[in-house]
């Protein structure tokens, strides 16, 4: 069933659907690295935690990223909660992406796409599931080239790269 959103869409506002997290998690990392930097530009984000949790609180998970992350501004809220329009929603992984596709809005849905998804699994269910979401019509957002070379070539869909960067500070 589709999900609403509420509100009428800001100018440089972004929806982050995120799976829960652990500290380290190297995924999450980029993710909140990238919400970071856009603050700098001015952007504003909400990350909405979805599926398993391991927050009991939109609260605790703020605090976790905040001190073990990046000292993000992004409000943080948990599945279930209202949906407030953005200009961007952004899925980050394929589970996410589906939450994202349920989503009835004309907002444009982008797709922080880090990795080609379907070789985490031997042929199977998840692998199909996952693949499948790069035929969903939403634009992405690419970790290098390669991935968005091989979802442009064999899904058809619009990407833009993102280069590797390096944070010698946290890695020497």
């Amino acid at each position: 069933s589709p999900l609403a959103t509420v509100g009428q869409p800001k100018r440089g506002t972004l929806l982050w659907i995120i799976p829960d997290f652990n500290v380290g998690s190297g995924g999450h990392l980029n993710i909140f690295r990238t919400i970071y930097h856009l603050e700098s530009k001015g952007y504003e984000s909400t990350i909405m935690v979805i599926g398993q949790r391991n927050h009991a609180s939109a609260e605790e998970a703020r605090r976790e990223i905040v001190e073990h992350f990046f000292p993000l501004q992004a409000k943080v809220v948990m599945e279930g909660a209202e949906i407030e329009a953005t200009e961007f929603i952004v899925a980050t992984g394929w589970q996410t992406a589906y939450y994202v596709n349920r989503i009835a809005s004309k907002t444009r849905k982008l797709y922080f796409a880090q990795d080609y998804e379907p070789y985490f699994y031997p042929m199977g269910s998840e692998y199909v599931f996952s693949e499948n979401t790069y035929r969903l019509g939403f634009y992405g957002i690419t970790a290098g080239d390669w991935l968005a070379e091989k979802l442009a070539r064999e899904y058809g869909m619009r990407t833009q790269a993102v280069g590797f960067g390096v944070e010698h500070e946290r890695y020497r």
